[in-house]
């Protein structure tokens, strides 16, 4: 911009002035109101005052008064002559009967300066009951404007540098200024708000401003309207790239996908595109390497929709394209502190990218228990800095091998003990953070234990039948493996289920619904367990066996319970006892059907007299001490019954007591 010669910058000054006094002149007028009819001010509005002046963003209190009239809420207009143009404030409650005040703060009109203004009083209920104010004027105490003397058109500046802005003042604009720099007509940054209208500001150009020709412009804080552009200056910045000028889809630079990177530079107010072709259910991998720069990535088609929107010092990201088609990537910096240099470009990927991997190959033959090494390519671009590995069999995951590891291209593993033999297995490699990309290595195969003969049997649509007494079966667990088995059970019949094994397997006992079936007759031991059942109702029960990697037998035996009693040795046929004498009640519990008891005496008539109805558990044996109530009769039996179930029981021969 040029520059103002001093004699017209002082003419212009002293016109500024001449006028901004004839503005401000008060008007009066002692003829009478004529824009509203006087019958209807049944409120007297006393201030503003006849002939007042009120400037721009200053405040008054506004004063009325009741005629005789009342109200409690109230509704005020800044009117100019006869016409509304302005809602002060609406449902304002006074606070006296009769008199009332509102703080009318930062005073404004949307027309601007003037002396034909009025305020209008409003009765919130009754639109009927209102006042106006005399006539006053409101004015716009900012008046002049600016000139930047520095920078000139023969300023040169450099970037990261700290330089002083001058500039002077004419009229009286306001206390406070803002600084914008720009460029063709768009502004690139803001260079400080609210500064001391004092002539002077240091400022510190920042390290990734674009080189070329800027010019400052200088605002009123406090009537913005009130500005000034100073002259065109040069500023040494940041060279533009080699892609420039690349600020829109028609001039992008065209990125070639799986070449080496595009280097770029963003600067303030510059936007950087790259176009490129994109096929269908394909997968994309966007590479942003920053070296100084933070920025907006955005990917939107030819139509201009934008798929997706990233703030951030960009890792890798990953897109499906969902239709053939050229699209666009623009880049422009996230805030002042961030533009710079960056390297991007976009890679194609598949997740079965096999060649990643070193080792395993589908030649390589792993023995579980030993220790390898799991090999591939430096991917610190692709997989990042963290990694997860995982081993998979098929198409299922069996093992994380790391959740978390920093290696580059090698990790140490020893595939545990209890793998099954297979050649099926496969190593994933997953970005931690980005667990979308992944890649696989080859089949290869792990020698581990052998799988038993009734394998698949990992469900109840997989398993095999174990017979009632049949020679055991021989299973083997494998590691996560599970065996099911399946039997057919008979209404009131016993089952004793057989586990044998060091360490032995847990072992669930499941109906058809595959409701998880306890029983209280269980027997545990090292070796094994024995789950001693009475089956309720006819159908199909499975039984489910998993734990640390071994072998181990299962076998079944079945029992009809109408033909299965406890056998009583103890008291014998015609055996006497009397009071105080202690009674040994001996069983023997033929399948081991465990679990507790209750124990009986019976007289010949029936009748029931309890010995033991707690605790007791099934083990063969019971002392009791006859007690002096009994009776003398000699038709006395002993009933020991199953406190699992009342049909598996037994009976002793009958005795005496004396």
């Amino acid at each position: 911009m040029p520059n103002i010669n001093t004699k017209i910058y002082l003419l212009t000054f002293l016109l500024l002035l001449l006028l901004f006094a004839c503005q401000n002149t008060p008007t009066s007028s002692d003829s009478p109101d004529t824009t509203v009819d006087s019958t209807q001010k049944l409120i007297l509005v006393d201030v503003p005052a006849e002939n007042a002046i009120l400037d721009f963003d200053s405040s008054i209190i506004i004063h009325w008064t009741m005629n005789g009239h009342s109200g409690n809420k109230f509704n005020i207009h800044l009117f100019n002559e006869s016409t509304n143009i302005y809602t002060i404030t609406t449902d304002f409650q006074r606070s006296t009967s009769t008199n009332a005040r509102y703080n009318w703060t930062s005073i404004y009109s949307p027309l601007g300066t003037g002396s034909q203004y009025r305020i209008r009083v409003q009765v919130d209920e009754d639109s009927s009951i209102y006042g106006y104010s005399k006539l006053f004027t409101i004015r716009n105490p900012y008046f002049g404007g600016f000139r930047i003397n520095i920078p000139d058109t023969s300023t040169i500046w450099a970037f990261g540098n700290t330089y002083t802005i001058l500039w002077d003042t004419l009229g009286y604009p306001g206390n406070t200024v803002s600084f914008a720099l720009y460029q063709d007509d768009k502004s690139i940054l803001s260079i400080g708000k609210g500064l001391t209208n004092r002539g002077t500001y240091s400022w510190t150009l920042p390290t990734s401003i674009g080189d070329g020709k800027y010019y400052i412009k200088i605002s009123s804080d406090d009537y913005p309207p009130l500005s000034a552009y100073g002259d065109t200056f040069r500023i040494l910045g940041i060279q533009s790239d080699s892609f420039e000028t690349d600020n829109n889809p028609q001039h992008a630079s065209l990125l070639i996908l799986n070449s080496p990177p595009q280097r770029h530079t963003l600067s303030h107010g510059d936007t950087d595109v790259v176009s490129f072709f994109a096929q269908k259910d394909t997968q994309y991998v966007f590479f942003a390497s920053i070296e100084n720069c933070m920025s907006i990535l955005k990917l939107y088609d030819e139509a201009g929709t934008v798929l997706f929107s990233s703030n951030n010092r960009h890792p890798p990201i990953v897109w499906n394209c969902l239709k053939d088609g050229i699209y666009y990537i623009s880049m422009v910096p996230y805030e002042i502190e961030y533009p710079g240099i960056y390297s991007f470009s976009i890679k194609t990927h598949s997740h079965n990218n096999s060649d990643i991997f070193l080792s395993p190959t589908e030649e390589t033959t792993w023995i579980a228990g030993t220790s390898i090494s799991i090999q591939w390519a430096d991917s610190a671009a692709f997989y990042g800095v963290n990694k997860r590995l995982y081993c998979y069999s098929g198409q299922n995951r069996i093992l994380t091998i790391t959740g978390q590891t920093s290696n580059n291209n090698s990790y140490s593993w020893t595939p545990p003990v209890g793998l099954p033999t297979d050649s099926n297995y496969r190593i994933i490699i997953e970005n931690y953070d980005y667990p979308i990309m992944t890649d696989s290595s080859d089949f290869f195969t792990i020698k581990g234990v052998d799988r038993d003969v009734y394998e698949p049997d990992d469900d109840v649509t997989t398993t095999n039948t174990v017979i009632s007494g049949d020679n055991p079966q021989s299973h083997t667990l494998t590691l996560n493996d599970s065996d099911y088995c399946r039997f057919t059970g008979i209404s009131n019949n016993v089952y004793q289920i057989s586990i044998i094994g060091d360490p032995h397997p847990t072992l669930h006992l499941f109906n058809e619904n595959s409701s998880l079936i306890s029983s209280k007759n269980t027997i545990v031991t090292s070796q094994g367990i024995t789950v001693n059942w009475y089956c309720p109702t006819n159908g199909n029960y499975f039984l489910l066996a998993y734990g640390s990697p071994n072998s181990y037998q299962i076998s079944l035996q079945e029992y009809d319970s109408s033909a299965f009693r406890f056998i009583i040795n103890s008291p014998k046929e015609e055996d006497s006892y009397t009071d105080g004498d202690l009674c040994q009640i001996i069983w023997k519990d033929s399948i081991g059907f465990g679990g507790k008891v209750d124990i009986f005496l019976i007289n010949g008539e029936g009748s029931i007299f309890p010995i033991s109805q707690s605790n007791t558990l099934n083990t063969g044996l019971y002392d009791w001490t006859i007690p002096a109530t009994i009776a003398i009769r000699d038709d006395y039996s002993i009933k020991i019954i199953s406190q699992t179930n009342s049909n598996v029981f037994g009976v002793s021969p009958t005795f005496s007591i004396y």
